[in-house]
């Protein structure tokens, strides 16, 4: 539920929330007490239960993109601002996004990270009191590797308006009777990281055959490039064919003959979920010897929540291709 709060008390409210996400503040809200004026009554009701900010507990894989949300349990209470810190372990999570919900979706939205400290400071003020409670930041992750740790809220700030009854004046104060519950974040399982590869193989001087570059140990992609090396005194290189894992993809490909070098580029507006052979590569062997085929230079993405982000960790495994 929502009632209107005056202008003058929300620009009061915004600034203070301001200042607070800047540093500026002295020891307290600019315009906001920290509680009821003493002998003064107020319209309102205060609650004896607090208001608690929680985050619950989760289980994940290595690997998953997931969400944690934060929840605010304000039964019977009336609100219009708050700010809190969240902070995460850096080595085991990768913070993707910060979502509003759709209790904070129309609030002013001042959340600035900290990467070096791993700290998100979240911050929200509407015109519109609140009553009552849910979820109200989704904080969108990607589990990097197998642990476990606690989510911790800290620094926590809410405020309400209030009307004291001899001179009707209203004000915005402080909720002093606040309380947390942080969240468990496990991530079960080992880390696995994208890996290019070609088979090793053995031929007869003056086949024609295919090499396959496959790509294993990824969940999700939509682009990928790398450098693929051969020597030139035994490989002649005929075609470069798709698979059907790349058939219906942008194909950016070139190729170097004279320095034996073969640049795959793919990319697609749908996500990739699956894995195989990537490319096909046609080769005429020229004389006897052992061919090392090399690959270098790997680089994938993928869209999280509306935004291409870099696949980290790819890597590569080169072959020997004999030619008898």
């Amino acid at each position: 539920m929502k009632k209107t709060v005056s202008a003058i008390i929300i620009l009061t409210l915004i600034v203070s929330v301001l200042c607070s996400c800047t540093g500026t503040g002295t020891g307290g809200k600019p315009g906001i007490t920290n509680s009821v004026l003493p002998g003064e009554e107020i319209m309102e009701s205060t609650p004896d239960t607090p208001i608690v900010l929680s985050i619950a507990d989760t289980t994940v894989a290595v690997g998953d993109s997931f969400s944690v949300f934060v929840n605010i349990d304000a039964v019977d209470w009336t609100w219009d601002s708050f700010e809190f810190v969240v902070e995460y372990d850096s080595s085991l999570i990768k913070i993707i996004e910060i979502k509003t919900t759709e209790l904070t979706k129309d609030m002013l939205n001042l959340t600035n990270m900290d990467y070096a400290e791993n700290k998100i400071k979240i911050a929200f003020a509407t015109a519109e009191e609140l009553i009552g409670g849910g979820d109200i930041v989704e904080i969108a992750c990607e589990a990097l590797g197998a642990g476990s740790f606690e989510m911790k809220i800290s620094d926590q700030f809410m405020s309400r308006e209030v009307t004291y009854k001899a001179s009707n004046q209203k004000n915005v104060v402080e909720i002093e009777n606040t309380r947390t519950k942080n969240g468990t974040v496990t991530i079960e399982g080992t880390k696995t990281v994208p890996l290019f590869s070609v088979d090793e193989a053995e031929v007869n001087e003056g086949d024609t055959f295919s090499v396959f570059v496959n790509l294993s140990d990824i969940k999700q992609w939509d682009s990928f490039e790398l450098v693929v090396g051969y020597d030139t005194e035994l490989l002649e290189l005929a075609e470069v064919k798709t698979t059907e894992i790349t058939a219906n993809m942008l194909n950016m490909t070139n190729t170097d003959a004279e320095k034996g070098k073969v640049k795959l580029a793919f990319a697609t507006a749908d996500e990739q979920t699956v894995t195989g052979q990537v490319a096909e590569l046609v080769f005429k062997a020229l004389k006897s010897g052992e061919c090392r085929i090399t690959l270098s230079d790997p680089y994938m993405s993928v869209e999280k929540n509306g935004k291409v982000v870099d696949v980290e960790g790819v890597t590569t495994k080169d072959s020997v291709i004999t030619i008898r």
